[in-house]
């Protein structure tokens, strides 16, 4: 088998600044998800849910069709 020196992979200062830009991009953008969905979640802190984090007002009985009596 021929055997090949191994590739060099050179960065330039041109190459790094341009990831700073890209990371500061990502995570301004993360910044700016995260302060919308802080905002959303103070609107309506509830969203809809029932007590007890449930979404449906029913009760799991009530659901399945189960009665409360006991006689089955």
């Amino acid at each position: 088998m021929l055997r090949r020196p191994p590739t060099a992979i050179k960065l330039t200062q041109e190459d790094l600044a341009l990831y700073e830009d890209a990371k500061k991009e990502r995570d301004r953008a993360a910044a700016i998800a995260a302060g919308h969905k802080q905002q959303q979640e103070e609107a309506n802190p509830h969203d809809g849910k029932a007590e007890g984090g449930r979404k449906g007002g029913r009760s799991r009985e009530d659901r399945i069709g189960v009665s409360g009596a006991g006689g089955r």
